[in-house]
């Protein structure tokens, strides 16, 4: 019996081990992804310079784009929204077509952008 609470511990500890790995990585792949597709209007990483404004034409004025950080403050705890808004954005946001498992990535990037700024 007691072998099997050990065997059964180690197991659970086995998982969550890998779960913790995994998550690094689908947080670089975002970062990456990142840095590739929104960087041109969006701050991605605090060593890149705010990229410059982009016209909203709607407005006829410039918008900045929200740096990751302030996204991921913006949508703490509301990452269906953040993903809703990703695939169908406002103006001047371009409408994005992400595969699936990159847009996971992008959004697990922007919520660990917190702990990373």
């Amino acid at each position: 019996m007691t072998i099997k609470i050990l065997v059964s511990g180690a197991v659970l500890l086995l998982s969550a081990m890998q779960a913790a790995q995994a998550e690094p990585a689908e947080v670089a792949h975002g970062r990456q992804r990142a840095i590739e597709y929104c960087s041109g209007c969006h701050q991605v990483t605090h060593q890149q310079p705010q990229p410059a404004a982009v016209p909203n034409p709607d407005e006829m004025v410039q918008v900045a784009a929200p740096s990751f950080a302030a996204i991921s403050v913006k949508y703490k705890g509301h990452e269906k929204d953040l993903r809703a808004f990703i695939e169908a954005p406002l103006h001047p946001m371009k409408e994005q077509e992400f595969p699936d498992h990159d847009l996971d990535a992008i959004i697990a990037y922007i919520k660990a952008t917190k702990k990373n700024w």
